[in-house]
Formats: C-alpha cells, structure tokens, sequence
C-alpha cells in the first residue's frame, strides 16, 4: 500500500484492514513514496519524518509492516519499479497492490500500467454500499485502455472497504491553523507531530 503519508491518519489504517479482512492476506506492507509522480509541485515532509510517523502508527499490530525501498531508489517512486523490486527481493510473495476507486479509474494512465497488472493482483476498496455494476459503468470509459482478460481481472480485484472522510492534506491544515487532530490520527503520531513541530505555521508550533 503505497502514498506519502504525510501524515498517515486513520483512514490508511482502515483501507489497510479492509484489505487484509477481505483478501486474507498475511501482511499489508506500507511504502512511503520518495518523490510522488502525481505530487511534484508539492514538497513533502522530509522522508525520516513520514517513515517515522508510519512506523509509530503501525506500533503493535503483527500484519502491517513497512518498507522504505521507493526511498532508497530515489528519484520518482513509480509502482512498477516498487512491485518488481519487491518480486526480486521476494519472489515466494503473491503482491497485492491496494488502492481505492478513484486510482483505479485513472490506472491506465499510469507508468507501465499494463506492465503493473501482470505482475501483482490490484486490489480496488469500494465504499460500501455501491454496486459492483455500478462501478462497471464508471469504468466503461476506459475498458478500451485494457485487454478484456485484464479488464476482467481489476473488476475481481474490487472489494468493499471501509472509508473514511478525511486526508493528510485536511490534517496538515488543521495543524496549521491550530485546529485539533485527535482520532484523525493515532496517539503516537499525533504526539510526534506536536513533538516535532511539524504542519505548524513558521515559527510556531502546535500547542493544546
């Protein structure tokens, strides 16, 4: 499960459960990303800050682990090179690859996106409560983007999870502006972001 993280929150804590749950698998890896293909324009929170954060986050629970191999290949971190440096370094793994809906709408515009889906089952979280057939007609647009084996194979990987309303980029505001945080994160990181001063505007830092 791949993202900056910055800050991790509750609502990648519950995706990764989801997933767990309804794939049964053994372990959800999380893999901060070094530079965003999608987030350019935006510098992130230093990496040892994120990585720290998901590693308090994750304190405790024996299925999640994390992974920093995006940061130690530098530069652009694309899923392609992630899944195949992790099916070269595991190669008794089957990789599932999680996301939500709205990523795999834009998936065929991804870096050797087709490459991507031949090596690891992509594993779609659905809101609960909407219909499967629904979802196909949101993905009638691009069906022509995939062979219809492949096409078949992400409507499969489409199970429903949990979902929260919120985001990393709601958090940092709030800490900006002196806002409250608590159960948009967990403890750990909630107190490592107060500790360490970060999202507060310059100069200042988070107090309660």
């Amino acid at each position: 499960m791949g993202g900056t993280f910055d800050p991790i929150h509750v609502g990648h804590l519950l995706a990764a459960q989801s997933a767990l749950e309804a794939c049964k698998l053994d372990k959800v890896v999380f893999v901060p990303n070094n530079v965003s293909p999608f987030k350019r324009g935006r510098r992130p929170t230093p990496f040892a800050h994120r990585l720290a954060m998901v590693k308090l986050a994750l304190r405790g629970q024996p299925h999640f682990g994390v992974s920093d191999v995006e940061f130690r290949r530098g530069g652009v971190s694309y899923t392609f090179d992630t899944v195949k440096a992790l099916k070269r370094a595991h190669p008794d793994w089957d990789i599932f690859f999680i996301i939500g809906m709205d990523s795999l709408l834009e998936l065929h515009r991804w870096h050797r996106a087709k490459e991507l889906i031949e090596m690891c089952t992509v594993v779609t979280l659905m809101r609960p409560g909407v219909e499967a057939g629904g979802v196909a007609q949101r993905l009638d647009a691009i069906v022509a983007q995939y062979p219809v084996a492949e096409f078949r194979r992400l409507m499969k990987g489409i199970v429903e999870g949990r979902e929260m309303d919120v985001s990393s980029s709601e958090i940092r505001l709030r800490v900006a502006k002196r806002r409250e945080i608590r159960y948009l994160v967990p403890e750990r990181v909630e107190r490592y972001i107060m500790g360490k001063g970060l999202y507060a505007t310059k100069g200042k830092r988070l107090c309660r």
